[in-house]
C-alpha cells in the first residue's frame, strides 16, 4: 500500500517537472520567435519605408539628370545605383531575400510571403502598387536610354516619373509600410498575449504541485518522521526495560547469593530489604504474615518509615493461602481494607 502511494507521488511530481518544463521550452521558443518576429517585422518595416524616400530620391536626380548637362554621368551612375536597389527591395518584400540595407556594408534578410491585405495592395485594385512600382522602374530605365536632345522637361518618362513619385505611387508606398507597420504590432501583440497565457499556466502549475505533490510529500515525509521517532522511543523504553530486568535478574542472583547461609528470619528479611533497597532505590515494608479467623494478619517486622498509606498495624488483608508467607511491599504500595 505505502510503494503504492509512493508509486503515485512519484508519477504525480514527474508529470508536474514535464509540464514546467514543456512550459519553459514553450517559453524559450515563443520569445525567440518574437524576436526573430521582431527583427524580421523591423527589417520590412525599414525597407518598406525607405522604398518612399528611393522613389523621391529617383525623381529628384532625375529631374537633376535632364537639367544637369554638365554632370550628367555621375548623376546616371547614382541614378542607377538608386533604381537598382529600388527593385532589388521591392523583389524582396514581395519573394522575400536578401537586400542591401542602410550603409554599404549591411544586408537585410527579409521573410516575404505578405499577408493577404499587402497582396492585395501589391496585386489587386485599385492600388496595384507591383505594377505602378514596375512601370516607375521601367519609365525611368526610359529615361536613362533616350538621347541627349529628348532630355528636356517635356520628356514624358520625366514627366511620369515626377507626378508619381507625388501622387499615387507615393500613396501607395505610404500604405503598404503603414500596413506592415500594422502587422508587426499585431504579430508583438499575439506574442505578448501568448506569453501571458504560458506565464498563467506555468503559475497555475506550480499552485497545483505545491497543493497536490509537495504538500502531501511533506505530510507524508513528517509522518514517516514521527513514526521513526516513535520506534525510536519505543526502542529505548525496552532498551531500559530490559535494563531493569537484567539488573533485577542480577540482585536475585546477588540475594540468593548472600542469603544462602543465613539462618535467621529476621536478618534474612533485613539482608533482603537492604539489598532490594540499594539496588533499586525502593523504601520497602517487610511484614510477616498468619492465617487467623479465616483472615491473614500481618505484622511489621522492618523497622522504616511508613508511607502515608500504611497507618495500621496488624492490619487484616485480603489474601488467600493457608499457612504463613513473608511479605514484601513497596513504601507507596496501598493496604486493602
Amino acid at each position: 500500500m505505502q510503494t503504492e502511494r509512493n508509486n503515485a507521488l512519484t508519477l504525480r511530481y514527474v508529470f508536474a517537472l514535464s509540464l514546467i518544463a514543456l512550459l519553459s521550452i514553450t517559453a524559450f521558443f515563443t520569445l525567440r520567435f518574437a524576436i526573430t518576429e521582431q527583427e524580421s517585422g523591423a527589417a520590412i518595416i525599414n525597407v518598406a519605408g525607405r522604398q518612399r524616400m528611393l522613389s523621391q530620391r529617383i525623381s529628384r536626380f532625375a529631374l537633376l539628370y535632364v537639367l544637369n548637362a554638365g554632370d550628367r554621368e555621375n548623376l546616371r551612375t547614382t541614378l542607377t545605383n538608386d533604381l537598382e536597389l529600388f527593385e532589388d527591395s521591392h523583389t524582396a518584400l514581395i519573394n522575400g531575400g536578401s537586400v542591401r540595407g542602410l550603409s554599404s556594408d549591411e544586408v537585410l534578410i527579409l521573410s516575404g510571403n505578405p499577408s493577404e491585405t499587402v497582396s492585395d495592395m501589391y496585386f489587386a485594385s485599385p492600388m496595384n502598387l507591383n505594377q505602378q512600382v514596375k512601370t516607375f522602374i521601367a519609365e525611368t530605365r526610359l529615361l536613362l536610354a533616350d538621347p541627349t536632345e529628348e532630355l528636356t522637361l517635356e520628356n514624358t518618362h520625366l514627366a511620369y516619373i515626377l507626378e508619381a513619385a507625388r501622387s499615387n505611387l507615393l500613396s501607395g508606398l505610404n500604405t503598404v509600410t503603414g500596413q506592415y507597420q500594422k502587422e508587426s504590432e499585431s504579430a508583438i501583440a499575439n506574442l505578448q498575449f501568448l506569453e501571458s497565457i504560458v506565464l498563467g499556466i506555468t503559475l497555475l502549475s506550480l499552485l497545483a504541485e505545491a497543493f497536490f505533490i509537495f504538500r502531501p510529500m511533506v505530510s507524508q515525509i513528517t509522518k514517516h518522521t514521527h513514526d521513526i521517532q516513535e520506534g525510536i522511543d519505543l526502542l529505548a523504553k525496552q532498551n531500559e526495560v530490559l535494563s531493569t530486568s537484567t539488573r533485577a535478574l542480577a540482585t536475585v542472583a546477588e540475594i540468593s547469593t548472600s542469603v544462602s547461609s543465613i539462618l535467621n528470619v529476621d536478618d534474612l528479611l533485613l539482608t533482603v530489604v537492604d539489598l532490594t533497597k540499594e539496588r533499586f532505590n525502593l523504601t520497602t515494608h517487610i511484614f510477616t504474615c498468619w492465617m487467623k479467623k479465616g483472615k491473614i494478619w500481618c505484622w511489621q517486622k522492618a523497622q522504616v518509615k511508613l508511607g502515608a498509606s500504611w497507618q495500621l498495624k496488624n492490619a487484616p488483608f485480603r489474601l488467600t493461602a493457608s499457612n504463613l508467607w513473608w511479605l514484601v511491599l513497596p513504601a507507596n504500595a496501598k493496604a486493602l481494607p
